[in-house]
């Protein structure tokens, strides 16, 4: 199954792509799936924030500056990075939002997918040097983003 994995996301072309492999990942791995949500890019102020999940919004924001700094200095992580994001922001849509809770399980999901040494795993590890989120900034910033969401901007 690992090599089934790790060959889908090389194959990957697209963000769409990329979120039905997020999506059949979990699915997989935890019998869960939550088809509703959707995933949105912008510009977020503090670059440690990779990406947050909106609850009442059922979105995830996917930070672009970060995403700007991985393609100019990482290139060959860019998939890995987005699949890394996308993993845990889309655990915590299933309705967990420990940030500890959502760390393990995307390292669990990681390295039952990839093996160990493959850069999802280390990226949810924490050992490969790219953006970390800090948790307990995540939520505050939600919520001041969430009063800025106007009609027709995502």
């Amino acid at each position: 199954m690992r090599l089934g994995y790790a060959n889908s996301l090389d194959e990957v072309k697209s963000i769409r792509q990329l979120c039905r492999l997020v999506e059949k990942s979990v699915g997989d791995n935890l019998g869960l799936i939550n088809e509703d949500v959707t995933v949105h890019f912008g510009e977020l102020h503090d670059d440690a924030i990779g990406a947050f999940y909106h609850p009442y919004s059922n979105r995830i924001v996917v930070n672009t500056n970060p995403l700007k700094g991985v393609s100019r200095h990482r290139p060959e992580l860019v998939k890995e990075y987005l699949f890394y994001i996308l993993l845990h922001e889309y655990i915590h849509s299933l309705g967990i939002y420990s940030e500890d809770r959502t760390q393990r399980l995307t390292a669990i999901v990681s390295n039952h997918l990839f093996g160990r040494n493959h850069p999802v795993t280390r990226l949810a590890a924490g050992q490969l040097n790219t953006f970390r989120q800090r948790p307990h900034q995540v939520l505050i910033i939600a919520r001041r983003y969430y009063m800025f969401f106007t009609p027709g901007f995502w």
